[in-house]
This record gives structure tokens, sequence and C-alpha cells, in this order.
């Protein structure tokens, strides 16, 4: 298989998993915010997706968040 197929393999399952799922890189930008993570936390992917997670988050200490524990 070819890296474009992987990568649409990956998108499927990540748009049908039955989790949440939100991924930030190593700068906090928020890279995937899956379907049912916009459901539990009410929020829109088109806003979050491509978002510092600290601007968008500022209620979350930084010490309390599970996603910037690197």
């Amino acid at each position: 298989m070819n890296q474009d197929i992987y990568i649409k393999l990956l998108e499927e399952l990540l748009a049908n998993i039955n989790e949440g799922i939100h991924f930030v890189d190593q700068k906090n930008i928020t890279q995937i915010y899956n379907h049912n993570m916009e459901k539990i936390e009410g929020m829109d992917a088109k806003v979050i997706i491509g978002k510092n997670f600290r601007n968008i988050f500022k209620d979350i200490p930084e010490e309390e968040s599970t996603l910037l524990k690197h």
C-alpha cells in the first residue's frame, strides 16, 4: 500500500472510532480533532484544528492537561 492509502485509512478510522480524539503536536497546535470529540466538548473541529491548544482552552491549567504532557 502506498502512503496515500494509509492516510485515507487513518482518516476513516479516526472519523469512525467510538472515542473522542484530540491530538496536538509539539508546538501545541491541534492536528486532529474528531467528530466524537466535537460532541464531547461541544466545539467545532473547524475552529480547533490548526489552532494552539493554549489559545482555545485558556481555563485549563497546563499541569492538568493530559494533552500537553509530552
